[in-house]
């Protein structure tokens, strides 16, 4: 009976945990959790940036070597934090954003928290790098 009632209380601590991280229904701007996003239009942007308890902008362009190598890091990295939403810019469709934000080399990589700017890093990293990042950052 304890274990059954345990298993009771840990699932529905675990479903609380999760509703938290998922007030806000991104889908209506084309954005979505536990996947790498390439965004669509400025406003998905500005939704992400309000709205998101934890978002990570991940500026880049196609042409760029370090930029398609951190995009697979990124793709498995969404899927390992499921509670943050992970966006992919591309400077050349979203030059005005990408200048906005004092984008000078790419890859560029911006975290923000509740709205917050906590971490920016330039060039490609380890998926290990990136995961401390993450951690320390949004205290995951």
């Amino acid at each position: 009976m304890k274990k059954k009632i345990l298993a009771t209380f840990c699932t529905l601590m675990l479903c609380a945990a999760t509703q938290t991280f998922s007030d806000t229904d991104f889908s209506q701007y084309g954005l979505y959790l536990e996947r790498l996003n390439h965004l669509e239009n400025v406003t998905s942007f500005d939704a992400a940036k309000t709205n998101a308890k934890y978002v990570v902008f991940k500026f880049s362009a196609n042409w760029c070597g370090p930029c398609q190598q951190l995009t697979s890091i990124m793709q498995q990295l969404a899927v390992k934090f499921p509670e943050v939403l992970f966006v992919e810019i591309e400077i050349d469709k979203f030059s005005q954003l990408a200048s906005n934000n004092k984008i000078k080399r790419i890859p560029t990589v911006i975290l923000f928290k509740d709205g917050v700017k906590v971490h920016r890093s330039t060039g490609a990293q380890t998926k290990t790098y990136w995961t401390d990042v993450i951690q320390n950052s949004f205290e995951l």
